[in-house]
């Protein structure tokens, strides 16, 4: 059980860092852009690494060749996070929304 847990925390961080903390368009996209020479403004794509299904897809089977546990069940496992990936992410949006809802609430409560 605890690959699945251990892999969720993995797939729950790169769907973090790609979706919601917005590093890919503020530090690797500038990074390089500089590094290719290219203008501020260029349009790149990387096409691997921009794709919260396509990087916990992949990470997944890597993951699960490094530790030895490359059953059809695990990699069921790993598949289906990757798809849901966007449902994460979405999950963890509404998460937060209702905890600034709360916060909000209480802070109303709080003044009045």
């Amino acid at each position: 059980m605890s690959i699945y847990l251990t892999f969720l925390a993995l797939a729950i961080i790169e769907i973090f860092i790609i979706d919601l903390s917005g590093a890919m368009d503020g530090l690797v996209k500038p990074i390089i852009r500089r590094m290719l020479g290219l203008s501020k403004t260029a349009n790149i794509v990387i096409p691997l690494f921009e794709c919260s299904l396509c990087v916990v897809f992949h990470t997944g089977w890597i993951f699960l060749l490094c530790t030895g546990q490359f059953t059809i069940i695990n990699f069921l496992f790993t598949t289906l996070i990757a798809f849901f990936s966007k449902n994460i992410a979405g999950l963890m949006r509404w998460t937060q929304d209702i905890l600034i809802c709360i916060e909000e609430l209480l802070y109303k409560i709080i003044t009045h």
